[in-house]
């Protein structure tokens, strides 16, 4: 029997940040990589990110380089919040004996909303013209095929939270306000680290630093070229080729600084925003309805 803690969502939301921070803690068994996407549909938006055989579920922890069932096992794919297959998958992990507990880091659905507007320009999965106005009346097609654009749409996270709701115990799913993890990540850690029955952490035994920010990119070629090289680590899944990548962090971090700047807020319209603030009215009181938390929205 394998203890696994799942982080499941939400895109742009520190997910990112709060892998790396638990992996630091000598209790976990972190994947290879942050997002193994084993549980999400063969037609997600979000492509696979290994050649590993989804359909024989043993390949899953092939994904996890320790054989200690005293270690708790860490994955963190943020679109499973949005996977009717990843419900049925994880489902299966506690049906073969396994103790699964999920997390959601969910943050404020109009900041998430804006933060998605930058970063699909950054993947290019949006025009670098489009306009914000563009932006949320595409996001209102609900077009499936990019996940840019199902960015309006994933921000009413009570609705797919309720899906998980059907087949988990309340007790089981961990929710996180984005704001609090922002502000005062060593009490979260904390928080989680009791929910899990493990000895707390100060200060001094993390290393924090920010992960997956969204930033304007100077020169496009440089950036697709670190963008192939996550893919290449991620698609082979080698642990030799994972420590050797590992060891050039500091080059890829250095690239990632020199080459970022900043986003251009003007581009976000007053009306629009308005727009999509009404959009979201009703979420904030349905997820503290359900879950009794205040999310300080």
């Amino acid at each position: 029997m394998k203890n696994f803690l799942i982080i499941g969502g939400t895109t742009k939301a520190g997910t990112s940040a709060l892998f790396n921070y638990l992996a630091q803690n000598p209790n976990f068994c972190p994947s290879n990589i942050k997002e193994t996407r084993f549980f999400l549909e063969s037609d997600y938006p979000v492509k696979a990110r290994s050649v590993l055989d989804t359909s024989d579920f043993n390949n899953y922890y092939k994904f996890f380089n320790c054989n200690d069932d005293r270690k708790i096992f860490l994955e963190a794919t943020p679109d499973y919040l949005y996977s009717q297959q990843a419900i049925t998958g994880i489902k299966n992990l506690v049906e073969r004996n396994h103790n699964v507990k999920l997390l959601f880091i969910l943050r404020n659905p109009v900041e998430r909303f804006i933060s998605w507007f930058y970063f699909g320009k950054l993947l290019n999965d949006i025009s670098e013209k489009m306009s914000f106005r563009e932006f949320y009346e595409q996001n209102l097609l609900d077009i499936k095929d990019n996940n840019a654009l199902t960015a309006l749409k994933k921000g009413l996270y009570s609705h797919y939270l309720a899906d998980y709701l059907n087949f988990f115990d309340k007790k089981d799913i961990i929710l996180i306000p984005y704001s609090e993890f922002k502000n005062k990540p060593i009490e979260v850690l904390n928080e989680i680290y009791k929910e899990l029955n493990l000895p707390e952490v100060s200060a001094e035994q993390i290393s924090l630093s920010l992960s997956n920010e969204t930033y304007h990119v100077k020169n496009r070629f440089l950036f697709e070229c670190l963008q192939k090289l996550r893919r290449y680590k991620a698609r082979l899944n080698s642990p030799l080729i994972n420590r050797t990548i590992k060891k050039l962090q500091f080059v890829v971090k250095l690239i990632v600084k020199v080459n970022s700047g900043e986003v251009d807020k003007s581009l976000i319209d007053s009306s629009t925003l308005e727009e999509v603030k009404k959009y979201y009215e009703g979420e904030l009181h349905n997820l503290s309805t359900c879950f009794k938390i205040d999310f300080n929205w």
